[in-house]
């Protein structure tokens, strides 16, 4: 809610901008639960604020952070509260903006941090009900889904969709609700259990696949990107993009069910204590590392600081992003202060506090709420609910997450047991699958074309690697097809999106 203690000029709250005003100074907070992407733009004589960042960079075209798009292009993400807007910023979990109007009218900005769910927070003594957290869980879908609305709900094989879809039927909205699966193709074992889920629960149910016809499938992401107000590196973009333009011919409401694994539990997996373990110490060494060793190479991500090596590894290397883009920065010394700032944490709260902070909404949620606003709908995530989450957080850590066994989500796991007749376990991991090599290949002139057409980029030099990357992609560095995915994405965007002052496309 915005409240003014003596209205001014110098702010303006769009919508149900979160930020109190007292007197010169605006204190804008952001989402606890990142389930609103809180963000204000510094405006020569104020500031801005909303719930939303459309609002604010949609005609505005402002100009391009070169902090920010590199940042995108080195991680896949940009970290709070950047943006790749210059003068945009947005807030996060524990996120605070206090900005300050000086006497000579113009604005100044102090930002505070402090994460909600440090594991020294959790008091441990909410009572364990499947029934309570069902009802929670029940009451925010609901809530999410306004009278009269027609929503869709993404549903994978895993837990988080799987409840959410528990929670519809349990609310009686199965007749307002449809699921949409993304399908990799006949070896995909993930639609054939969220069928059967769909199945069991009384839910309509589809699957999508990528249009077969290359053309379509071209046409789909002109549109996504022209319409994303803010660009996406993450990895699983494109087909979750061609799933919501499905979804939008059959409601208005799009729901995810992403959002909590902040507050549910988080566990380093055996690849996060190897990277840690056999992270290369030193920033002399590890700068050395990172210029003798070509893109995919895993020494390449053994140089990273502490805080870095919490990130998703695949990305584009400093070393290659200064040979295209002119204006790069070098965005390790960020993570380095990061790593400073968490020395004393442990490696299960360095992950809430850098990788579930950072990524999961700048990444994972970041894709969800541009294909929606690429395609017409609003977004829901019924895990980003304050009362869920105090409710969870303040379980008992054996009713969150289990070290020995390597489980998290311990209550949930049970929930899905009772209500829904799922058993995690014998479900397993289904990891999202997306043949992004096989797209890159079969779209490989249009891919190229906007790659290389990207007026950031020094048009030769990219020419020449994204070559070089497409054999390598074939050849002996499979995972290379990472980087030139997230530099196609990003291209994309700045040549396309209606936000981008290098819009070229009519």
């Amino acid at each position: 809610m915005s409240t003014q203690s003596g209205p001014g000029p110098w702010l303006r709250p769009i919508g149900d901008a979160p930020v109190i005003v007292d007197g010169r100074t605006a204190t804008i907070t952001g989402d606890r639960t990142a389930g609103r992407e809180v963000s204000f733009s510094l405006e020569p004589v104020g500031v801005t604020v909303a719930a939303s960042m459309q609002p604010l960079v949609v005609p505005a075209r402002h100009r391009l952070s070169p902090t920010g798009i590199s940042h995108l292009l080195h991680h896949a993400h940009v970290p709070f509260p950047m943006t790749v807007f210059d003068g945009v910023a947005t807030l996060g979990m524990g996120d605070v903006a206090h900005v300050h109007r000086t006497g000579n009218g113009s604005v100044r900005v102090e930002f505070d941090h402090e994460y909600p769910f440090l594991e020294s927070a959790s008091r441990g003594d909410s009572p364990p009900d499947v029934a309570q957290l069902l009802d929670l869980l029940t009451t925010s879908t609901a809530k999410a889904i306004e009278t009269g609305s027609e929503a869709v709900l993404m549903l994978s094989a895993g837990k988080d969709s799987t409840a959410v879809a528990i929670a519809v039927a349990h609310a009686g909205l199965a007749d307002r609700v449809r699921c949409v699966t993304y399908s990799n193709g006949p070896d995909d074992p993930e639609p054939a259990v969220a069928a059967a889920t769909a199945e069991r629960l009384g839910l309509r149910h589809e699957i999508v696949e990528l249009p077969s016809d290359r053309s379509s499938l071209e046409g789909l992401l002109e549109t996504f990107f022209t319409h994303s107000y803010r660009p996406s590196a993450d990895l699983a973009q494109i087909p979750y993009a061609v799933a919501v333009a499905r979804a939008a011919e059959l409601g208005d409401t799009l729901l995810d069910g992403g959002g909590n694994d902040s507050y549910m539990g988080f566990l380093p997996s055996k690849a996060d204590l190897t990277k840690q373990r056999w992270r290369i110490r030193g920033a002399g060494p590890a700068a050395l590392a990172t210029r003798l060793v070509d893109v995919g190479s895993p020494v390449n991500y053994l140089a990273r600081s502490r805080a870095e090596a919490t990130l998703p590894a695949r990305s584009l290397r400093l070393v290659d992003t200064r040979r295209f883009y002119p204006d790069v920065v070098d965005t390790r010394p960020f993570w380095r202060a990061e790593s400073r700032r968490h020395a004393d944490r442990s490696l299960p709260d360095l992950l809430n506090s850098v990788l579930i902070r950072h990524t999961d909404p700048q990444a994972s949620m970041l894709k969800m709420r541009q294909a929606a606003a690429a395609f017409g709908m609003t977004t829901a995530m019924p895990f980003c609910d304050d009362d869920l989450a105090d409710y969870v957080f303040h379980l008992p850590r054996s009713e969150r997450f289990d070290t020995a066994a390597g489980r998290t989500k311990i209550l949930l796991r049970k929930m899905l047991a009772t209500y829904g007749d799922y058993d995690a376990d014998a479900v397993g991991k289904h990891p999202f699958r997306f043949d992004g090599a096989a797209f890159l290949e079969r779209h490989r002139p249009f891919v190229t074309d906007e790659i290389v057409g990207c007026p950031l980029w020094d048009r030769e030099t990219v020419s020449g690697l994204v070559e070089r990357w497409f054999a390598a992609m074939n050849g002996r560095r499979p995972f290379t097809y990472h980087a030139l995915l997230i530099l196609f994405q990003v291209s994309a965007w700045i040549n396309r999106s209606e936000a981008s002052p290098y819009r070229s496309a009519p």
